[in-house]
Parts: C-alpha cells; sequence; structure tokens
C-alpha cells in the first residue's frame, strides 16, 4: 500500500504513469527501493537537488538498476517498455533513482 508522503515525492511528482485514485495498491521497483533506504525528510532533500540535474543513462548502472530495483516492481508483470528499450520514459522511482547516481 501507498504511503501518501513518498506518493506525493515519486509518483505525483515525477511519475509521467501516475494516476491519482488508480492502482494504489501497486508499488513500482523504485518506490519500493526509496521508501525502504530513505524516510521522507532525506527523500525530500535528494530529490530537490537531484531533479535538477540532466537524467543520463549508463548501461552498469541500468543492469544494477533492473536486477535490484525494476525486478520487485510490482507493474513489471505488465511488461515495461523502458527495461525493454522501447521509446518509452521511466516511471517516477527509476527517473529520481537514475538522477541522484548522475
Amino acid at each position: 500500500m501507498k504511503d501518501s508522503s513518498y506518493t506525493n515525492l515519486v509518483c505525483a511528482s515525477c511519475c509521467s504513469f501516475y494516476k491519482p485514485g488508480k492502482k494504489e495498491e501497486m508499488l513500482c521497483g523504485g518506490y519500493k527501493f526509496l521508501k525502504h533506504h530513505l524516510c521522507v525528510s532525506e527523500l525530500e532533500a535528494l530529490i530537490s537537488n537531484a531533479l535538477k540535474k540532466t537524467y543520463l543513462r549508463k548501461t552498469d548502472e541500468d543492469r544494477w538498476i533492473r536486477e535490484h530495483i525494476c525486478s520487485k516492481c510490482d507493474f513489471l508483470v505488465d511488461g515495461c517498455d523502458f527495461i525493454e528499450g522501447l521509446p518509452s520514459p521511466p516511471c517516477g522511482g527509476c527517473i529520481i533513482i537514475f538522477r541522484l547516481i548522475s
């Protein structure tokens, strides 16, 4: 189940797929990772800096993120165009994680 503080930070502010009130029981892998590793105040501070950075994809980081974060995504059952290399943005959780890495 989603936590409103994390949902506002990860989903509402960063995810182009987020639709309030829809699939609220499902969490992307990035959301799970960020919620498990950061408290809300840490996430707020990191996001305010991270969203100013340019998003860059790097193969080694992509592989690690797919293995450790995306593999735990509830939405992966429907497939993921981003992971499959199709022209689609990543979810909000992955956007934050990629920008933090950059």
